[in-house]
């Protein structure tokens, strides 16, 4: 079974997205740095503005690899996972970040824009 990321409607433009409408907002602030000249720049500034809107940034590798590893996943680069499982490890991802930073990390929120890039990204079903 196929799990899709919900739409979300905007009835005074009377349209329907698959994005969060923050992810579309991220999105559309990512277009402001094709001005950079460098396309090497130009993406790594791109994959950082992604990776702080995540709260990514506040992530150890060593919370992450322990994370991973609670959840047989460590040195499972080929494993494909669904929806619901990238959920729960997302979700416990997120926890351990918002527990070292509980001003900074909306649970909920990231988990959403998480699951909508790693959708937007990896699944070809999705456009």
């Amino acid at each position: 079974m196929k799990v899709y990321w919900p739409s979300h409607s905007s009835h005074q433009c009377e349209t329907t997205h698959w994005d969060h409408p923050k992810m579309m907002e991220l999105m559309n602030s990512l277009s402001d740095l094709n001005e950079v000249r460098f396309s090497a720049y130009r993406t790594s500034m791109k994959l950082r503005t992604v990776q702080k809107q995540l709260c990514m940034d506040l992530l150890s590798l060593s919370a992450a690899v322990e994370s991973f590893d609670s959840h047989g996943l460590r040195a499972q680069n080929d494993k494909l996972i669904d929806v619901p499982d990238m959920v729960t490890v997302l979700a416990s991802l997120y926890e351990t970040i918002a527990a070292d930073n509980p001003s900074l990390v909306n649970v909920p929120l990231c988990l959403d824009l998480a699951i909508n890039w790693l959708l937007n990204v990896y699944d070809r079903w999705v456009t």
